[in-house]
């Protein structure tokens, strides 16, 4: 990471070091995301940010299910969180 990317942006937008953000948030993309859900959200908005393990949702000989669960999958849980006021920003499901 270089002085002056999305992450680094980030960091001081939370008033800190880029390598005192949590390990996720020094990732480019995530930072992009959220500098730019920052920009739409209202103060008080809550976010959510989600990093999928798929190796979670295909550890069992259900394929695709949370941990073999059926229903439980990717799709379904977005679907839930939408379907309950959240926001898939950019619909990148991810």
């Amino acid at each position: 990471m270089c002085f002056g990317s999305k992450a680094d942006k980030l960091g001081k937008k939370f008033g800190t070091e880029l390598l005192s953000l949590p390990a996720l948030m020094q990732n480019e993309n995530i930072a992009d995301l959220i500098l730019q859900a920052k920009k739409q959200m209202n103060v008080y908005d809550p976010a959510l940010i989600v990093q999928w393990n798929d190796n979670g949702f295909n550890d069992t000989r259900i394929a695709n299910c949370r941990n073999g669960i059926p229903g439980q999958t990717k799709q379904a849980i977005i679907n839930f969180i939408v379907n309950n006021g959240g926001v898939d920003f950019r619909g990148e499901n991810n």
